[in-house]
């Protein structure tokens, strides 16, 4: 991300926040810092979501189009 425009800066980590989480959740719950649980990926998930709907709520300009017609597609538009 040191590399690319600052425009594009916001639509990697909409994609990589998952992963990112995803792979933290790895990490601690082989470190013993977490227990597995039955639905933690669908927590993982939530997470993720709720994120990007902050994002969308406090920085709507920074938002590219194509995310926030997904968002109002798939949340309606009074997120």
């Amino acid at each position: 991300m040191l590399f690319e425009d600052s425009s594009r800066v916001l639509d990697y980590t909409l994609f990589n926040l998952p992963r990112a989480v995803d792979g933290l959740w790895n990490m601690f719950e082989k470190l013993g810092y977490v227990k597995s649980f039955k639905f933690g990926g669908d927590l993982i998930f939530a997470i993720s979501s709720a994120v990007g709907i902050m994002l969308y709520k406090n920085y709507p300009e920074d938002i590219p189009k194509s995310y926030a017609r997904l968002i109002n597609y798939i949340y309606g538009k009074n997120v």
